[in-house]
């Protein structure tokens, strides 16, 4: 029977796979992410995903056939890399500059099996409608937005902010369902 293992401590991460079924277990890598390793997003998205998958297999004993589930997300907006953010004034910042505009939610995933390995990403794009700075301001306060690259979760109150989005909508929340469940058909 194949085992799953989960590289992530998302929380959101954890409710997709088990809102989906899949049985899983949580170890967290320990890989230290370098948001400066290369300019282009994807590329970064895609190491980063690699690296936290990797850092899972090489760490623990894990059986043939275990499956290990590596990620990362990134917000890009014209260009630039939006993780999460320092603090709530940093918050603050980003959601002022997504506000009236477009944004890319790249998520990039890594699957492991076997000293296999497979890497995909799902790019998605969100348009964010003018948002007042009060809103902002009490959106920062009341929500935990510092564990959230571009300081917002879909899922919760920010879909009040989305105007249009173009792609995955579980790409935002953290996993790109589709792409994800159709490369784990050729490791199982």
């Amino acid at each position: 029977m194949t085992k799953i293992i989960l590289a992530s401590g998302s929380p959101r991460r954890k409710e997709i796979l088990s809102a989906l079924g899949i049985d899983f277990k949580v170890i967290k890598s320990n890989y230290e992410e370098d948001n400066k390793l290369y300019k282009n997003p994807l590329r970064l998205a895609k190491h980063h995903s690699q690296k936290k998958a990797e850092d899972v297999a090489l760490t623990n004993k894990l059986t043939k056939n275990t499956i290990i589930l590596g990620f990362d997300t990134f917000v890009v907006h014209k260009n630039k890399v939006i993780g999460k953010p320092k603090d709530k004034k940093d918050a603050i910042k980003i959601l002022t500059r997504l506000s009236n505009s477009t944004h890319k939610v790249i998520t990039a995933f890594t699957i492991i099996k076997n000293k296999k390995s497979f890497t995909d990403y799902e790019i998605t794009e969100i348009k964010f409608r003018k948002l007042k700075k009060s809103e902002i301001i009490s959106y920062v306060k009341n929500n935990n937005v510092l564990d959230k690259a571009g300081a917002y979760a879909i899922q919760s109150k920010a879909y009040r902010f989305v105007e249009e989005i173009r792609g995955d909508y579980y790409n935002v929340v953290g996993i790109p369902i589709f792409k994800l469940l159709r490369a784990m058909r050729i490791f199982k």
